[in-house]
């Protein structure tokens, strides 16, 4: 039978992400710039998902992500009253995941 050896870890183990519940709702002018920030903490290497109305969003000429190591951020240039609706960030790692939703609303120009 091997010896089991026991390695102690110097690393500081923090599990699953933990994020910041995001501003909701977020009320913008229709053409105004719309911009939803997630912030998370937790072991890394930490990944950003982002969701509109339980759809995976992608980036696109109108629609841009922007990922860092602590947050990850969503901008639309120009928001249309289609833009409306439940911005939802998935946060993961290796320990498990967490998320939080927007809700943001466009208000016509007219």
């Amino acid at each position: 039978m091997l010896p089991v050896r026991l390695v102690k870890s110097s690393g500081q183990m923090r599990g699953a992400p933990t994020i910041k519940p995001l501003r909701s709702p977020v009320v913008v002018a229709e053409g105004a710039r719309i911009t939803v920030k997630c912030e998370a903490s937790g072991k890394p290497p930490l990944s950003y998902k982002w969701y509109k109305d339980g759809t995976i969003l992608e980036k696109s000429k109108q629609v841009r992500i922007r990922d860092k190591k602590k947050n990850s951020k969503v901008q639309i240039a120009n928001a249309r009253l289609e833009d409306s609706g439940n911005y939802m960030c998935v946060v993961e790692n290796d320990s498990g995941s967490s998320n939080s939703t927007s809700t943001v609303h466009v208000q016509s120009s007219k």
